[in-house]
């Protein structure tokens, strides 16, 4: 609970202080007089414009966000942001299974001694040396 920018023990400190300065008879009076000040506050035309402008302020970013179309910007580049994650999750499972499988091929050309090519490209030979 926060009023006004004071917090509870704070409000219990600011009611002690007040009852030792006002005594038990005047603290009554005093509340009397400050409720009945803030009632004549709240209903007053001028804090209905005070409660409008904050209203107006607080709602400003909101407002600019949607004139731009930022939100919109951020939901599409939310998307996007997924839909590359599930590509990579994608293609990371592709990669797995395709280890996989060079594995098992291994595997067979091991356990059946056949001959294994070198899967790397042939270097070129220079023409100099075949002479």
């Amino acid at each position: 609970m926060n009023f006004l920018g004071i917090g509870p023990l704070e409000l219990v400190l600011f009611i002690l202080i007040a009852l030792v300065v006002l005594g038990p008879d005047d603290i009554v009076k005093f509340s009397k007089k400050l409720g009945g000040w803030m009632r004549n506050v709240r209903k007053s035309d001028t804090w209905e414009n005070v409660v409008k402008m904050s209203d107006e302020v607080r709602k400003i970013p909101q407002n600019l966000m949607d004139e731009t179309g930022i939100d919109d910007i951020k939901k599409d580049l939310t998307k996007t942001g997924k839909e590359i994650k599930k590509d990579f999750v994608d293609i990371e499972e592709f990669n797995k299974e395709l280890n996989r499988t060079k594995l098992d091929i291994e595997k067979n050309f091991a356990d059946k001694k056949i001959y294994k090519p070198d899967l790397e490209e042939p270097t070129k030979k220079d023409p100099e040396e075949t002479k």
